[in-house]
Order: C-alpha cells, then structure tokens, then sequence
C-alpha cells in the first residue's frame, strides 16, 4: 500500500504536538482516524514511529527521520503549487526566511515592505534567530532561505556571500575609555566580557584550549541570547565583541563606544542560503533577489555601517 499525502499530515500534526487527541482537534478529524492512519504507516514502514505514553506520545528514531523527510515533501509539494500558480503573472505563495538579529534589524522591514509593494499576494515571513539555528533550519527544511554568518561547509545548499563586516568590542565608557584606537585581540582577555554562546567569535574562543585558558577570567557571561548581551553591554557589566550595526543607535548617542580590533582582526561572512536539492521557483527566487537587493541599498546608504559588499 502506498503511503499517502494524508498520512504524512497526521503523522506530522502528532510529532508536532506529541498527542494524538491534541493532532486530532488541530486537524478536526476523529481522533481513532489518526490512530488508524499511523498503524497503517508503521505497518506499511515496518518500524514503530511512536511509542505510546501515559500523557502522549513519543517520536521514535524512525519516527523523527519520517519527520524530516515528510517536512521536504510537504514543503515541496506547496512549493509547486505556489509555483504553478504563479505562471499567469501574479507572485503566489508562502516563504519562511530565517534570518539572525543584526540583518532583520538592517533589512527586515524595507525587504517586507519591497516584497508587499511589489507582490502584494505573497506571504513572506521572517523567522528571526541565532545565525547557528537560522543555517539548520534551512538543512533541516523548515525555512526556505536562511541568512547566516559563516556557514560550516556542506554539499546540501547554493550559497551567496552578501557582505562581510567587523566585530569590534563595545562597551561603556567607564569599562573602555576614552580612547578610540584599536585593541589588540590579545588585550580582549584584561577587560570584562560577555559573549553570544553559539556566535562565530565566542566558539572561536571557547573551543581552543589555548584560548579559553587566556580569556576564562575574562569571560563573566556566555548568553545565547542577541538582547541579554546587549542589555549587558549597555548596563555596563562587560564589553561585547559585535559588528556595528548591531549597536549604531547606543554609538551615535554616546551610551556606548566601539573599538577596532585588531592582530587579528575579526570579521564575519553574511551568506543566502538554500537547499540546492529543492527545485527554485519564482517566489525564492524573486525574494532572494530582494534580500540582494536591500542588502546592497542598506550598506550604500550607511545603514548598515562598516561592511563591505560581496555583491
């Protein structure tokens, strides 16, 4: 028997909310409908996908690569659609975008209000997180463009180098001082300092012995939060190591100071990610020609400071 669109969904709806009855009232169907479409599905796989709990239930390691593979032909599936619908002109269609905190600051409206203008019938929406989870989600397909920093290297996704920019330390005045020339890397370790726990610079530090025994006195938090680090920084408990645009607004009014870094000078790579193994359509296409587009505007225009086109 083959297995079918139906089944994925229930499937899906279950893994989701880790209960059939819940699955059941989100989808509007009887619950012992469900319950017989998943027999139906392990039978026909030959592996139980859920173990039957108490409260719920719980996906299998079978279960969670059906998971996976459900996601990306469902997506698909709607891609097509989209797609096909829109051959008659009009751009159609749903996109998830995930994208880290410094560009959705930088881009995030103008890109929406581009894409309403121009394709008033297409749903662009911006999932924002940490540039570590925005690549997943994308390997993982529950986005359909990712914008992330530094990109482990993979044979799954077409990338495209927007820019590269910068990380400086920033600080109060009172932890920084007055002075404006660069800080040598090495110096880092005499001052206070709170790093994003999954950022590009931070994993550089904390993962070599090396550097972690120079800069663990050094080190007072490690957040996994873009606002916590922040709120640090401007309540003067550390300095952070960010690029610019993240802290423009604390700069210009003097709440804040920036200084270079350099030997070496740290600097970072914002990459458009894809899955190379799902078809483009229209509507990728288009919105990530938007996202080039605002991107090369914000830099020229000095809303985003410091960074250097690759476009």
């Amino acid at each position: 028997m083959a297995i079918t669109l139906p089944q994925l969904r229930y499937f899906l709806a279950v893994s989701e909310t880790g209960n059939i009855s819940h699955a059941a009232n989100r989808l509007h169907i009887a619950q012992s409908a469900i319950s017989h479409h998943i027999s139906v599905l392990e039978e026909e796989l030959g592996v139980p996908l859920l173990v039957r709990k108490h409260r719920g239930v719980e996906v299998t390691a079978a279960g969670q690569r059906l998971v996976d593979h459900a996601r990306a032909i469902l997506r698909a599936l709607d891609i097509a659609r989209d797609d096909l619908r829109s051959q008659g002109g009009r751009l159609i269609g749903q996109i998830t975008v995930a994208i880290p905190y410094s560009p959705i600051r930088a881009i995030g409206v103008e890109l929406l209000q581009r894409m309403h203008d121009a394709h008033p019938d297409a749903v662009v929406i911006l999932s924002e997180g940490l540039s570590v989870y925005t690549y997943e989600r994308v390997i993982a397909g529950t986005a359909d463009i990712a914008l992330t920093f530094n990109p482990p290297p993979d044979d799954l996704t077409t990338r495209i180098p927007l820019l590269q920019e910068e990380l400086v330390c920033v600080g109060t005045p009172e932890l920084l001082g007055s002075r404006t020339e660069p800080l040598d890397f090495d110096d880092l370790a005499e001052l206070p300092l709170a790093l994003l726990h999954l950022g590009d610079l931070s994993r550089a530090i904390l993962n070599q012995p090396g550097q972690l025994n120079r800069f663990r006195n050094a080190v007072r938090f490690q957040l996994a939060s873009v606002a916590a680090t922040l709120g640090v920084a401007e309540a003067g408990l550390a300095c952070v190591l960010v690029p610019r645009t993240l802290v423009r607004e604390q700069l210009d009014s003097g709440q804040l100071m920036a200084r270079p870094l350099q030997n070496p000078t740290p600097s970072r790579t914002l990459v458009l990610v894809s899955r190379q193994d799902i078809a483009a359509n229209r509507l990728r296409e288009t919105v990530a020609e938007t996202i080039a587009s605002v991107t090369r505007d914000a830099v020229n225009t000095g809303l985003w400071p410091a960074a250097e086109l690759l476009i």
